[in-house]
């Protein structure tokens, strides 16, 4: 979660919509610890997840990207190499 690569960002992303619902909620959790304030409408797709632990973690991590910066950093809106969670996510907005 800590790693800035957009590379590693994408490859979070794109683990949002892995069939096993464990990764789902790890990359959840790596969103969440990272200080992207522009991962926050891909963690929103989660509340719907037919998982409980994946709705309460995608839940936690935008609640800890909403009120604070993780780690006391400041939240940016990262820049994220492109790959299929970004296209996926423009074609539904």
């Amino acid at each position: 979660g800590e790693d800035n690569d957009p590379a590693s960002l994408r490859e979070l992303q794109d683990s949002l919509q892995d069939s096993n619902w464990v990764v789902r909620r790890e990359a959840a959790k790596g969103l969440g610890q990272r200080s992207c304030e522009n991962v926050i409408p891909d963690l929103k797709q989660l509340l719907k997840d037919h998982h409980e632990a994946v709705k309460c973690m995608a839940a936690g991590a935008i609640v800890n990207l909403s009120t604070r910066s993780p780690a006391g950093k400041p939240l940016v809106a990262c820049t994220v190499a492109p790959g299929p969670a970004l296209a996926k996510r423009a074609s539904t907005e």
